[in-house]
């Protein structure tokens, strides 16, 4: 015989990386807030004399760092995990608190139905 089998096992650990987002619920009191921020910051820009390309990149950098300065004072960090659902919400939630208050039939249909028009 003029080669050999090789066999090789590696070792394969399941490991959950988490990472996380920022998010700001929708209608919510840091949604009002962070649109407010961004409305007075466009506002404020000058805007009158924007006729070279230095002007413009200037404009537009002091933009981008105001909103994402707005941003992150109304975000909340979201973890996302393999178990994160996109579909769970503040409406789901609500739902949800509602069946286990009365754990009433036309309730588990209502948070049954839901379910299935969030996924």
């Amino acid at each position: 015989m003029d080669h050999a089998s090789l066999t090789v096992s590696i070792a394969i650990d399941e490991k959950n990386i988490d990472s996380f987002r920022l998010s700001i619920t929708r209608d919510s009191k840091e949604e009002v807030s962070f649109i407010k921020k961004v409305m007075h910051v466009i506002k404020s820009i000058d805007i009158i004399d924007l006729s070279n390309f230095i002007k413009l990149e200037e404009v537009t950098n002091f933009l981008a760092s105001k909103i994402e300065y707005a941003w992150k004072m109304n975000s909340k960090r979201v973890n996302i995990t393999k178990h994160s659902k996109s579909w769970w919400n503040e409406e789901y939630r609500c739902v949800l608190n509602n069946y286990r208050t009365t754990r009433n039939l036309e309730n588990w249909k209502i948070l049954k139905s839901t379910v299935k028009s969030m996924k």
